[in-house]
């Protein structure tokens, strides 16, 4: 296949993914549930109220406390789009697409075909569909994994190079999901 052809169909991959997911964003069919109401208020108390806090949400285990980096990533949106609840559902969209296109970026190196293949199979994955339709901080992981496995692969072929990326990808899923 022509690298010309690969990025062809890369981009067709992309509009893919961008279509089974934003229709349903744009017409404001996404859940919205309780710990996305309480990140949105959290994250409006430290905008508007200028109240920033140092630890996040409660988790279903007593005294297991999520880490205060998703409100903080969450503000970002909840800036840009005034509030707008569609913003960090923009924000979880966006994080699974550099999913897809950060993996096919690294795959491709091995062979196109399997880059083009990981980039397809995102794209039309049910599960990854349903994460690209939601803002909850699970919904990161399957960047922060990504980028893991990808620390890992850097530090078993080149030597401590990709050790730190390893250890702040798993730092930060325990950050998100603890």
């Amino acid at each position: 296949m022509k690298k010309s052809t690969s990025w062809l169909v890369l981009g067709l991959i992309v509009v893919l993914f961008l279509a089974l997911r934003l229709p349903q964003v744009l017409r404001n069919e996404f859940p919205f549930v309780f710990d996305f109401g309480r990140d949105l208020i959290w994250v409006r108390n430290m905008v508007e109220l200028r109240r920033p806090t140092l630890i996040g949400p409660w988790g279903s285990l007593t005294g297991v406390y999520f880490g205060p980096f998703w409100y903080y990533l969450l503000a970002i949106p909840y800036i840009i789009f005034q509030g707008d609840p569609r913003g960090p559902v923009y924000l979880a969209l966006t994080a699974n697409l550099a999913v897809l296109l950060f993996g096919f970026l690294w795959l491709k190196q091995f062979d196109l075909k399997l880059g083009l293949i990981f980039a397809f199979l995102t794209a039309i994955s049910p599960h990854s569909v349903s994460l690209s339709n939601f803002a909850f901080h699970a919904n990161i992981l399957p960047l922060t994994q990504l980028g893991f496995i990808y620390g890992l692969y850097e530090f078993t072929q080149r030597k401590n190079r990709g050790l730190y990326l390893a250890v702040f990808m798993a730092a930060l899923n325990f950050h998100f999901e603890p």
